[in-house]
């Protein structure tokens, strides 16, 4: 991936748009270290009042630290944007690599799959539910390995909700019949994706949005003849979509059907382990400093107290060692 220098003293920032939708990726010019930028500009949360949205996705990701879900290291901001600084997934979108191929066959699925899984039982036991999941927000870095993004739909609670949001082809019953719901329209994507890996579309994909709702209402759940799927893989699927199944916690029967109903899908080896947490918030750090040293709003920006009091954000610059 090539970079080029660019306005942003400290990072040298690339123009191809590699983590998804998140921004460029950037590298500290003093550590070399690769990060992604998320670049939100500051008018557009003014404009549709999206402070308490920001300030929830920035309090739950940066708290998150689990293999399979992107680390949000810090933030910082100018006098028009705010940077979220990101771990940088090199394989792009899950969603680009679906499309590139059709379908995934069953060892990969299941690679993922038991990715994901583990990932949404980590969010839920720290009371997280991220209630988007889908192609377009699972990342793959340069080992291969799935990577949760994007908890601008996330909450972190107890108790049930009762907001309805998401991305129509993977919203749960309760979800579209606007009913209270918890941590199941998550286990509920499991057995979307599973579909869609397997067999390249959606499950409950219909001509129209009305359509749509009514058959993932009735779970009008087929199986086209081709490309050809194991009956285990099929059984999962069907399990994840029973209310039974899926409203368990991910840390007992759900997760134990999942590796218990596809074990012999021969699941690959997840990638070793990434660069130390020392390590990574350096070279952060150095490339921070290095671009806040040439903006006009110094003190400001390495402060961040003016607008941590005005939007109620996270009063820090970068995640503490």
């Amino acid at each position: 991936m090539a970079f080029t220098h660019s306005s942003q003293p400290g990072f040298a920032v690339s123009n191809e748009k590699r983590n998804g939708g998140l921004g460029s990726g950037s590298r500290s010019e003093k550590s070399k270290f690769i990060v992604a930028l998320k670049v939100i500009f500051k008018e557009q949360i003014e404009k549709y009042k999206l402070h308490h949205q920001l300030k929830r996705e920035m309090e739950i990701q940066t708290n998150l630290r689990h293999p399979n879900v992107l680390r949000l290291y810090g933030w910082f901001h100018d006098d028009d944007r705010i940077y979220l600084i990101l771990e940088y997934a090199h394989g792009g979108e899950l969603y680009r690599q679906l499309r590139k191929t059709g379908h995934l066959g069953e060892r990969q699925a299941a690679t993922y799959i038991a990715s994901l899984t583990q990932a949404l039982a980590y969010c839920h036991e720290k009371d997280v539910i991220h209630r988007d999941i889908k192609p377009e927000n699972l990342l793959l870095d340069h080992e291969g390995r799935l990577k949760i993004a994007d908890f601008g739909w996330s909450v972190q609670s107890r108790s049930k909700r009762h907001t309805m949001c998401g991305t129509l082809d993977y919203l749960a019953p309760e979800m579209v019949e606007n009913k209270a719901h918890d941590y199941a329209v998550d286990n509920w994507t499991l057995g979307i994706l599973c579909y869609e890996f397997l067999f390249g579309v959606p499950p409950f994909e219909a001509e129209s949005q009305t359509d749509t709702f009514r058959r993932i209402m009735k779970v009008d759940l087929r199986f086209p003849s081709t490309p050809h799927v194991s009956s285990e893989a099929k059984n999962l699927i069907i399990r994840v979509k029973g209310k039974s199944l899926r409203c368990m916690s991910l840390t007992c029967s759900l997760a134990a059907a999942i590796y218990g109903l596809w074990r012999e899908r021969n699941l690959s080896n997840f990638p070793g382990k990434a660069m130390g947490h020392d390590q990574v918030m350096k070279g952060i750090a150095d490339g921070v400093r290095d671009f806040l040293s040439t903006r006009r709003n110094v003190k400001q920006s390495l402060k961040n107290q003016d607008l941590c009091r005005q939007w109620g954000l996270p009063n820090r610059i970068f995640f503490p060692v």
